[in-house]
């Protein structure tokens, strides 16, 4: 499995020469979730280990990006790629022996989406929003934390359908026609995770911070698109099993990413049934399939 989203990276990627072939010694870990389980981090999210501008030494002229990569147990993540990208190109650098990564001589002023390359490690993809402006150093707000891969489930761009996912957690339906794999990913299959919100972003927004009971996903492939279909019916509907949800008719905002620029935005709501199953309402607006939050309102 992860040798063949190695191929898919470094096709997507061929202008930065990938070199995912090489895994750095990390080995792809292993998780076991249950349904109202996630993936979580000990120390509110390794915030203990955070980098100040003393970690990295920044040198202009130009701005600069910096971050902390690390695994849910708060390890150093090594020679995992970063991409530091706009939306015209994206620039590679590699997270060094204590996780950290830098990149400098950044020279136009425009928000930084990062992304941290993890499925070749056996890791989810993490998206980051990172602003820069004229010689100052940007240190993503909080260390970056990647969640192990759960299964794959094969899903049809062509005829879409449903999928379970997430050890249960998640049943995902999308119209046919309306998911798009993207570049480089040879099969048609999808994953998605639990995970706790301090593994999540950072993002230009937190919509769950001094909110309970706020659930968070990550999906791979990266970049999954989802367009709605021609006779204005929703693209993908998502039923969320916890059992850790609000009572019967509460309803939550539904968030998600977009992996353009890396921006989590209100997408819709989702509202709990007589069941105790989360789903989301008619109307969403989901557009990007990397991170889903919804948050109780």
């Amino acid at each position: 499995m992860v040798a063949r989203f190695a191929i898919s990276v470094c096709l997507a990627f061929t202008l930065i020469g990938c070199d995912s072939g090489d895994s750095g010694g990390a080995e792809a870990p292993t998780s076991n979730v249950s349904e109202g389980s996630f993936i979580s981090a000990p120390d509110s999210g390794c915030v203990s280990k955070q980098l100040t501008a003393a970690d990295l030494n920044h040198m202009g002229p130009g701005a600069g990006i910096g971050g902390l990569v690390l695994d849910n147990n708060c390890n150093p993540l090594v020679n995992f790629k970063v991409l530091c990208c706009t939306d015209d190109s994206c620039v590679p650098t590699d997270t060094l022996e204590d996780g950290r990564f830098y990149m400098g001589g950044i020279m136009n002023e425009v928000p930084r989406k990062v992304r941290i390359v993890g499925v070749t490690h056996g890791y989810y993809d993490a998206l980051v929003y990172l602003p820069v402006a004229g010689d100052e150093l940007t240190i993503a707000s909080k260390p970056i934390v990647l969640a192990p891969l759960a299964d794959y489930a094969p899903l049809s761009a062509d005829a879409g359908g449903d999928v379970t996912l997430a050890e249960g957690q998640l049943e995902v339906s999308v119209a046919p026609g309306s998911m798009k794999y993207p570049l480089g990913h040879f099969t048609e299959d999808l994953s998605a995770q639990r995970v706790g919100t301090e593994l999540v972003g950072p993002f230009d927004t937190t919509p769950w911070d001094g909110i309970d009971g706020a659930m968070a996903y990550v999906f791979d492939p990266y970049d999954m698109k989802v367009e709605a279909p021609e006779d204005g019916a929703d693209a993908i509907q998502i039923a969320f099993h916890a059992e850790d949800h609000a009572p019967p008719g509460a309803v939550y905002d539904l968030w998600a990413a977009d992996t353009k620029d890396a921006h989590l935005s209100i997408a819709g709501t989702a509202t709990v049934g007589e069941d105790g199953v989360i789903r989301t309402d008619a109307g969403n607006s989901i557009s990007s399939l990397h991170t889903v939050v919804i948050v109780p309102q």
